[in-house]
């Protein structure tokens, strides 16, 4: 998608929710966001062949099998379950910069 594309998606997904949520400009945002980089993720798939984790390059062991994360559509990445959460980190982060790289800021929310 261009940057046009994804400003379009947020808007549309920040108006549903302010439509059907009831909810703040700040919270429908929020959410819009959220959907956003849920929706690069799943436009930006990682793969990895299966035997080694993408995480930490170490193979599989009895006591720690990898185990695949993502979808049969857009391939898997293999990790150990202890690696995925900060794989899974780094690539909200690299979703977040490139929604901001397209103008697509992460909404400052008020606590």
């Amino acid at each position: 998608w261009s940057g046009e594309d994804w400003l379009a998606f947020f808007d549309e997904r920040a108006g549903i929710a302010r439509s059907t949520g009831s909810l703040s400009r700040e919270q429908a945002e929020a959410r819009a966001f959220a959907c956003c980089v849920v929706e690069w993720l799943n436009r930006n798939p990682v793969r990895s062949p299966p035997g080694r984790c993408l995480g930490c390059g170490q193979a599989e062991h009895s006591h720690d099998p990898l185990l695949p994360f993502g979808t049969g559509q857009t391939g898997h990445a293999w990790l150990h379950s202890r690696c995925w959460p900060a794989w899974h980190a780094a690539r909200r982060d690299e979703a977040i910069a490139a929604l901001a790289a397209m103008g697509i800021d992460q909404p400052r929310t008020h606590r």
